[in-house]
């Protein structure tokens, strides 16, 4: 969860697949606390697929998970995800809009 104070505001799942931690270990084995896109957007080699958009319903598994610490879950969440390359290798990473007061006013 990425939280603005103690409020969540987006519930993030990425995927590192086995081929792309071998080849660039460091770069996760030293993430620590730093953000993951602080080590995505400092890779001079990255580059992105095209963004993919979806509405998640209360039926699908990620929006199931990213709800089940939530105290008011909405009728959808809004996602998006896309595929970020390191020296050539994947890495997926999918966020999870959450319900949030200060949106709600917008």
């Amino acid at each position: 969860l990425l939280c603005d104070g103690e409020t969540p505001e987006i519930y993030a799942r990425t995927i590192i697949p086995q081929s792309t931690y071998q080849v660039l270990p460091s770069r996760f084995d030293n993430l620590g606390i730093k953000p993951l896109g602080q080590i995505l957007f400092d890779e001079p080699s990255l580059s992105r697929s095209d963004i993919q958009v979806a509405q998640l319903t209360p039926q699908h598994w990620l929006y199931q998970l990213a709800t089940e610490t939530l105290d008011i879950c909405p009728d959808v969440l809004w996602a998006r995800r896309s595929c970020f390359y390191l020296k050539g290798q994947p890495v997926l990473v999918c966020e999870i809009f959450l319900p949030s007061e200060k949106w709600s006013h917008v």
